[in-house]
């Protein structure tokens, strides 16, 4: 089920092109009436001067004032604005109208929160096997996780998981749904089969303390 989420106050409109920055995004940029459009980062943004710098797309710059759709996504959220171009401030930047209103449409099923910025760490029951793995990222559905080397186990397989990532500890069976092999290790898909209500209820509201930290953190 989607939910579209519109915000409209600059310091919430703020925060969400902070975090862009931050990931280092890819945007979407086109202009309303052409049906293609390019790829650009936010470098910046600044409510009180109305302003939001782009770098340059390998296109030409359109004239003043041309309207502008830019979206993006951030944690499996489709996130959307409208802006207005402005001028050419360098030959790396573009300036745009800081936007008036953010829209954000959660397609995933669940929200899912990376966790590349804390020690998250994970240990599965592979065949006879205990693995020790790193935690990427965790949802009400299931988690992502690395190991080392290839895993036993097959697409399918049931696996007995223990999460410890900052104060959420929990047991849980799971589902091997999908394996990708890195540079550096094994990339595996789990899905929860069986939570307890207890369990999903810790789980939804340490994500939910996670999302609306990683958010508010940022300055306005």
């Amino acid at each position: 089920m989607s939910a579209v989420q519109h915000l409209d106050l600059p310091a919430e409109i703020h925060r969400w092109l902070l975090l862009a920055q931050s990931l280092r995004a890819p945007v979407s940029l086109r202009s309303l009436n052409a049906s293609k459009g390019a790829s650009c980062l936010i470098l910046g943004s600044d409510p009180l001067s109305h302003s939001l710098w782009i770098d340059a797309p390998p296109t030409p710059p359109p004239a003043s004032g041309t309207p502008l759709l830019l979206s993006l996504r951030i944690d499996g959220a489709l996130v959307e604005f409208r802006s207005r171009f402005l001028r050419t401030d360098s030959a790396s930047r573009w300036q745009l109208e800081f936007p008036q209103r953010l829209s954000c449409l959660q397609r995933r099923a669940a929200l899912r929160i990376r966790c590349d910025e804390g020690p998250g760490q994970a240990r599965i029951r592979d065949g006879l096997l205990t693995r020790e793995g790193q935690l990427l990222d965790v949802s009400e559905l299931g988690v992502g996780l690395r190991v080392s080397g290839p895993l036993e186990s097959s697409i399918g397989s049931q696996l007995a998981c223990e999460l410890d990532v900052g104060p959420l500890r929990l047991q849980a069976d799971t589902e091997l749904r999908s394996t990708l092999k890195l540079l550096r290790g094994t990339r595996l898909g789990l899905r929860f089969l069986r939570l307890s209500p207890a369990q999903q209820e810790r789980l939804q509201h340490q994500i939910f303390r996670w999302h609306r930290d990683r958010v508010r953190t940022l300055p306005a």
